[in-house]
């Protein structure tokens, strides 16, 4: 059912925001000539051709089919009159096949019971899907910023991902959950597969073991003291002092201390210098040379040591263990440090016993640090060599990490409302199944009981007679001859009646045309439900034809209260005041059948700008001037009612219309002449004008209103039609809004 209806941009209503608001299944819209009537019914049947134009749906309510009654229906129908296209309806020859039929498509039948399972089960699937949507949207909008929580060095994995928040979301839901990898594993796989500059990087040899070091020969006069010559007359001095290094550090000097004592600088014994020579003989010489090159070996060893070290220091902190090859490089540089002491100390002082610190544990912590990086190294090249599927394969991973580590917790939640509702969302689709399927075979033996049932011809015979009824009596409709299922307007005598009908002719014919097709069903593809829009059906008629067209209107409000058809709402458009009254006229049994529900009045009016304005209202905007006067009366007649000025003159012209006019009754002046007291003026007030022939305001200018006046006026007004025994109409007007 139509809710609204959006007219701004169409003509009539350019300069305004309007529209038809609150639209309900009866609607009557009143206003003069070039206020927009036609254009509302034009927007109605097509509303591209005004930019900004549209109408609305009710929430919930299923489409439905606009059919248009205004002058361009009937020039388009009545263009050719021997061609008018056949009005099908259900024919009554097959009795058994019409109730079946009737059963299925009745409002309550097995179509309508079948469509309200669908739509049911389909609200019920929309709630659960709903659910899970909401839950969905929370999803995606904590991982759409998520991303951000990603290291930059991985943000890759979103390549393709980025430009849609549902091919985004879908990625992420179908993450299968897993054990998530080590992010440290992914920034280490991502060099090689996400950086297009990465290059192959060479293995790192082991370290040597620290063996060598303690197999060299010099190794071993650590541990001994290098001494002199214990033969030599000096030995005893020097063996007694314990000074031989401090003797061998002095020798130097001597040289060139002009046998002078380097220290105390006395004459030199004799012979001295040749027992210095034979104390440091050869083999001393051979030994501290030997030292030396032990020194230099152990530094080389070191060197590579520490080589190796910087080099894995030197890698990507993604390809070593850093944790790992902290510890064992401090170690080992300390060992080092250690080691190189130890042997300077010793070259310093040949006589020192000393002992290196053995480094081949932590040599093999650090070869194990190594083999681990080789293995590292490897899958780099290899990644690099077949970067693509690598690369592939780390996109996936990083998705596992994004979703069961960053995303868990959201992912798991959103998966849970799945799981929770899956059993009952099975459920509910395979009964929407059954019922859509249930509905399919009905509707498709309705379709098959149509085609024996319906037929165009029961249409003729109907329209026909409706014609003959309101005295249209110089044509009729026949079968077409020219095109099958189609009428044709013809003469009595049986010739076409070509362009000789007039407008009036031509406006009947063409509204009763689509009176029958709102009553139509060809075939259950008409099943769906139907707005009529009649824009002014009364032009050209005259007052006889009026009252028909009046009257087949109100039997169209029957229907759709009764809903008894496709037929579910009604917008009725006009600017004859007669003809909106004979509709809107609320009459007593329209009340105790309920058919006054459902109803909304707009009334159209042009403003100074030459826009027109809308008024909308649940009660009747337009009344006869009859009306109007019982409508003073009322409001004069309540509690906080309006002034008195020319309140007599309204009851006045009341009386003289129902009595006088519409009546006669003679006894009115025999009411005035048997009045007393006060309330023989009011009755002379009243009763005596309606001799007079004036009926302007401007007559009440002697009169001086108060309240007691007023209220003896309304009670003698109201006298009047009790002694008339016209109390029913009183009443009836008097309640009446």
């Amino acid at each position: 059912m139509l809710s609204r209806i959006q007219l701004t941009g169409a003509p009539s209503f350019s300069g305004t925001d309007c529209a038809l608001e609150d639209l309900d299944r009866f609607n009557f819209v009143f206003g003069p000539n070039g206020t927009g009537k036609t254009t509302i019914s034009r927007i109605l049947q097509d509303t591209v051709q005004f930019p900004g134009t549209k109408y609305e749906l009710r929430g919930g309510s299923p489409e439905v089919d606009v059919h248009v009654f205004n002058r361009d229906y009937i020039s388009s129908t009545l263009q050719e009159a021997d061609q008018l296209p056949g009005v099908f309806v259900l024919d009554d020859e097959d009795p058994t096949a019409r109730a079946e039929y009737t059963s299925l498509t009745k409002p309550a039948g097995d179509i309508a019971q079948h469509e309200e399972s669908v739509r049911s089960l389909t609200q019920d699937l929309g709630a659960i899907n709903n659910q899970i949507r909401v839950a969905r949207e929370s999803l995606l909008t904590a991982a759409w910023a998520a991303r951000e929580k990603m290291p930059v060095e991985l943000r890759s994995m979103f390549d393709g991902f980025n430009g849609s928040r549902e091919v985004f979301a879908e990625k992420l839901i179908g993450t299968v959950k897993t054990d998530p990898p080590e992010v440290e594993a992914l920034l280490r796989e991502a060099v090689s597969a996400f950086d297009q500059a990465g290059q192959r990087i060479d293995p790192i040899a082991p370290a040597p073991s620290y063996a060598a070091v303690f197999s060299s020969p010099g190794c071993a006069l650590l541990g001994i003291p290098i001494a002199g010559s214990s033969e030599v007359s000096l030995a005893s001095v020097i063996e007694r002092l314990d000074n031989q290094d401090w003797v061998a550090e002095g020798r130097r000097f001597v040289s060139s201390s002009d046998d002078l004592c380097p220290f105390c600088q006395q004459e030199l014994p004799t012979n001295f210098l040749q027992h210095l020579a034979e104390f440091f003989d050869n083999e001393y010489e051979i030994k501290r040379s030997a030292l030396n090159t032990f020194q230099v070996q152990a530094r080389e060893s070191h060197r590579v040591l520490e080589a190796i070290i910087g080099s894995l220091e030197g890698l990507d902190s993604t390809m070593v263990n850093q944790t790992e090859l902290a510890a064992v490089a401090a170690e080992l540089r300390a060992g080092i440090v250690s080691n190189e002491g130890v042997v300077a100390a010793k070259v310093q002082s040949p006589t020192l016993v000393v002992e290196l610190v053995d480094l081949d544990t932590l040599i093999l912590q650090l070869n194990g640090v190594i083999s681990a990086t080789n293995s590292v190294i490897l899958e780099h090249n290899e990644r690099l060599t077949n970067r693509r599927e690598a690369k592939a394969a780390l996109v996936s991973r990083c998705w596992e990490y994004f979703a069961w580590n960053i995303m868990s917790a959201e992912l798991s939640r959103f998966l849970g409302v799945v799981s929770a509702t899956e059993t009952k969302r099975q459920t509910l689709s395979t009964e929407l199944e059954g019922a859509s399927h249930s509905l399919e075979q009905s509707r498709q033996r309705a379709q098959a009981l149509e085609a024996q049932l319906v037929s165009s011809a029961p249409a003729i015979a109907r329209l026909n007679s409706l014609l003959k009824k309101v005295g249209f009596v110089r044509f009729n409709l026949a079968a077409s001859t020219t095109a099958k299922d189609a009428y044709r307007l013809e003469r009595s005598d049986g010739s076409s009646v070509e362009d000789t009908l007039s407008d009036g002719e031509r406006t009947f014919i063409a509204f009763l045309y689509f009176y029958v097709q709102l009553e139509s069903r060809h075939t259950t593809a008409d099943a769906r439900k139907l707005v009529a829009v009649i824009d002014d059906p009364i032009s050209s008629l005259d007052s006889d034809v009026l009252f028909v067209v009046s009257s087949l209107v109100r039997r169209l409000i029957q229907t759709v209260h009764d809903g008894l058809g496709r037929l579910t709402q009604l917008v009725v458009l006009t600017h004859n005041a007669q003809f909106y009254l004979e509709l809107t006229y609320e009459r007593g049994r329209d009340r105790s059948k309920g058919l006054l529900a459902g109803r909304r009045f707009y009334e159209l009016r042009r403003d100074a700008t030459g826009d027109t304005v809308i008024t909308g209202s649940g009660r009747n905007l337009v009344r006869s001037n009859y009306q109007r006067l019982w409508q003073v009366v009322r409001e004069a007649s309540s509690t906080n009612g309006p002034s008195d000025a020319g309140l007599e003159n309204v009851l006045r012209r009341i009386l003289e219309n129902y009595f006088t006019v519409i009546g006669s009754y003679p006894d009115l002046d025999e009411l005035m002449e048997s009045s007393v007291g006060d309330d023989a003026l009011a009755y002379k007030a009243l009763l005596a004008w309606l001799h007079h022939g004036s009926h302007a305001f401007v007559d009440d200018f002697d009169y001086s209103p108060s309240n007691m006046s007023k209220d003896v006026y309304l009670r003698v007004f109201a006298e009047i039609f009790t002694k008339t025994d016209q109390t029913g109409h009183y009443e009836m007007m008097m309640a009446m809004e």
